[in-house]
């Protein structure tokens, strides 16, 4: 089971690795300044991330057994549940904020498409949860 769960922690940060380095790589061929940067910043962080996580496996075995037990403990699953869910409402708070600004200071169809995408997927939230809370 630890093999499984290393196998797979590899893979998630050598992934990370690629993600960041095409990124990078993809800021630096852009000619705007402003999406070239936060590009290169992504990139990098994401490519830190990446190689910090691998040296730790390789230089700290014990350290995926005990990642793999905390993974599998009902509090921390209920703790990522709730993380994930406020994250998710947050972030499209401020997608919604931001397309009530961009209508408002823009014309064109563009925020009018998003703020339409951002309705529907709170309305699909909303019947699910009525659909699922029904069923159980």
């Amino acid at each position: 089971m630890i093999k499984h769960y290393y196998k797979r922690y590899k893979e998630i940060h050598l992934a990370m690795l690629i993600l960041g380095v095409l990124l990078a790589i993809t800021g630096f061929t852009i000619n705007q300044e402003i999406t070239s940067n936060i590009l290169i910043m992504i990139g990098s962080a994401l490519t830190g991330v990446s190689i910090a996580g691998l040296m730790l496996v390789k230089l700290n075995p014990s350290h995926v057994k005990q990642e793999e037990l905390e993974a599998k403990d009902e509090r921390n699953i209920q703790i990522t549940g709730k993380a994930a869910t406020f994250a998710w409402y947050t972030g499209l708070l401020l997608c919604l904020a931001l397309t009530i600004y961009l209508q408002a200071t823009e014309e064109g169809a563009v925020p009018t498409l998003v703020s339409a995408i951002i309705l529907i997927q709170i309305a699909s939230f909303f019947a699910a949860r009525l659909y699922f809370g029904k069923k159980m």
